[in-house]
């Protein structure tokens, strides 16, 4: 999938994460996006937080919600 995804270069996705790692919460089940809606990590407290998510160059979480609208992702075939 390389160059596509995995670099931030000129005709890459531009996907891209950004994370402060000091920002400390505790994880809860009402806050996980997931199929299965729960996490056994419920009660733990951790460092680190995602602050925003962009795929293809658009912003599709922020703050742990999401805010992009349903269709935003593509497949990308394994070569």
């Amino acid at each position: 999938m390389y160059p596509r995804k995995g670099a931030l270069d000129i005709g890459s996705d531009a996907d891209i994460t950004l994370v402060d790692p000091t920002d400390s919460y505790t994880l809860r089940n009402e806050d996980i996006h997931s199929k299965a809606g729960w996490t056994p990590y419920d009660g733990m407290r951790v460092t680190g937080r995602v602050v925003m998510t962009l795929a293809h160059g658009v912003v599709v979480a922020e703050r742990g919600k999401l805010v992009a609208e349903p269709g935003v992702g593509r497949f990308i075939r394994r070569a």
